[in-house]
């Protein structure tokens, strides 16, 4: 099809997430490049979410299909020593560094979806944070700086100084859901200690009520607690690696729930600096990385 003619045809964009408890689709419908509608949908049944994004696609002659890809055994590799040079790994440079994972698990998501049409595009949690490092323009910072990119449960990490990438971890907070699923693993991390006395002092500040309310953010605070012993745990594995720096800024995308005071406080008091935080929303980033990536 004539590259003029498409603007003037409706194209579905479904941008899809699946997490731990429900699996989601936000779908754009664009048309003279605006959007025109869109839709989110979740469910908590997988076969369900197929047939929903199945149906969807077909309603639309132009459609594309972009997945965050959620595996934890995905990698950041800062020097080419570290790249693996075998055509049993997909791997995607980004500056200095390489994002690298198993061709076989990318086939594995790739035919989940062989039924609704295939996937056209899989978005690395490093590219995206990669992406939005480029896009609030934080490689020009000359400090060494620490940016977060956090999404339900998956929590992405990179260092960086000015250009260079000097480390990046990919992880899944746990505390989301003890049971791994769809045959993903836990990450291990070195042993944290966690000081409790800082922590009960800073507990101290919140007050409880006996509702849903609170114990969903009782349950949000116990989850960040959580993130943070996987966060410190890298950030010690960064500091004992040659080429680290001391962290000057700390920066965190998140897409989830706001974090509390509390535990940016308990973050300041562990690693010395104070956090940032910046609302983004995934769906709205891989709506922009399938419009570069497709030229549209």
């Amino acid at each position: 099809m004539f590259s003029w003619v498409r603007k003037y045809i409706p194209q579905l964009f479904i941008c899809i997430v699946l997490e731990r408890k429900k699996s989601i689709a936000k779908t754009y419908v664009f048309k003279k490049n605006q959007i025109i509608s869109s839709a989110e949908k979740s469910f908590e049944d997988k076969n369900k979410f197929l047939d929903y994004v199945k149906k969807t696609s077909k309603e639309n002659q132009l459609h594309y299909t972009a997945i965050f890809y959620s595996d934890t055994k995905q990698k950041l590799a800062i020097s080419n020593e570290d790249k693996p040079k075998d055509s049993a790994y997909k791997v995607l440079n980004l500056g200095n560094a390489s994002t690298y994972t198993s061709v076989e698990d990318l086939q594995k998501t790739s035919a989940m979806f062989a039924s609704c049409g295939g996937l056209d595009l899989i978005f690395s949690p490093f590219a995206i944070t990669y992406h939005l490092i480029n896009k609030h323009k934080l490689f020009e910072n000359k400090e060494t700086t620490l940016c977060v990119y956090k999404h339900s449960c998956y929590v992405t990490m990179m260092i960086f100084k000015e250009k260079e990438i000097l480390f990046g971890a990919f992880f899944e907070n746990t505390f989301a859901s003890n049971a791994p699923s769809d045959g993903q693993e836990g990450e291990e991390t070195q042993d944290y200690e966690v000081d409790f006395s800082k922590l009960d002092a800073l507990l101290d500040k919140i007050e409880y009520n006996e509702d849903k309310q609170a114990q969903d953010d009782l349950d949000d605070f116990s989850s960040d607690m959580n993130m943070c012993k996987y966060l410190f745990s890298h950030i010690q594995e960064f500091y004992s690696t040659p080429n680290s720096a001391f962290i000057e800024k700390f920066i965190i995308f998140n897409n989830s729930d706001a974090m509390s005071d509390t535990v940016l406080d308990y973050i300041e008091g562990e690693i010395f600096i104070r956090a940032e935080l910046i609302k983004v929303d995934t769906f709205s980033i891989m709506l922009e990385l399938m419009k570069e990536e497709l030229k549209l």
